[in-house]
């Protein structure tokens, strides 16, 4: 038997529809976010799970509620595993980022340890508290399958973590809302077997 590793990120929210960002605000999933978790509902919820996790924030939290509710898992959140905190660029666009932080907006976004937004998390220290999370996770569900619903910058960091790869270049991965990305453990060594898979959604 093997670990295994079912990560999900979070439907769409009204910020992530507008291109904000989104980091530690608690955004509620809005109508197309609600619909596209009935459809992850639909498609994984008699894939027999040991073990569900969720961010504590609500985007993602509700994104996997009803597959808990019905294989009768306790849904387990864990504030590690919420989304980078962006300070003051939480709800602003890249455009409005780049007119009110010039310098370190372009800087940030073509190497993202080399500096942090103003009142923000810096990306390193973002991965450390991702990487303890996922390797308690990992130790405590030893040839299980494991859920876990979480934001598309946790994602990259989880694969950017497991896999030794630079956090510099974390945003070369793509992560959709719902997508799914599976990762399994071969004795101790994470594989990743599928990344950013949306197909169980409908193209409407």
């Amino acid at each position: 038997m093997a670990t295994n590793l079912v990560l999900v990120r979070h439907g769409e929210t009204q910020w992530n529809k507008d291109s904000k960002y989104q980091g530690a605000v608690d955004i509620e999933l809005n109508k197309k976010g609600k619909r596209q978790a009935q459809e992850l509902y639909n498609f994984l919820k008699d894939e027999k799970f040991d073990t569900i996790y969720s961010s504590t924030l609500k985007r993602a939290y509700h994104t996997v509620k009803d597959i808990a509710d019905y294989q009768n898992k306790d849904l387990i959140t864990i504030a590690d595993l919420m989304e980078i905190d962006f300070g003051e660029w939480e709800g602003l666009t890249f455009a409005e980022i780049e007119e009110n932080y010039p310098k370190l907006a372009h800087k940030w976004a073509k190497d993202p340890t080399c500096c942090k937004p103003p009142e923000g998390e810096h990306i390193q220290e973002v991965e450390e508290r991702v990487g303890e999370a996922i390797d308690q996770i990992v130790k405590e569900n030893q040839d299980k399958k494991v859920l876990i619903a979480t934001h598309g910058g946790i994602v990259r960091i989880i694969i950017a973590y497991l896999l030794e790869l630079p956090l510099n270049r974390m945003f070369s991965i793509e992560v959709d809302n719902v997508s799914i990305s599976r990762v399994k453990f071969y004795d101790h060594y994470p594989v990743v077997k599928l990344l950013n898979s949306t197909h169980h959604l409908k193209q409407t």
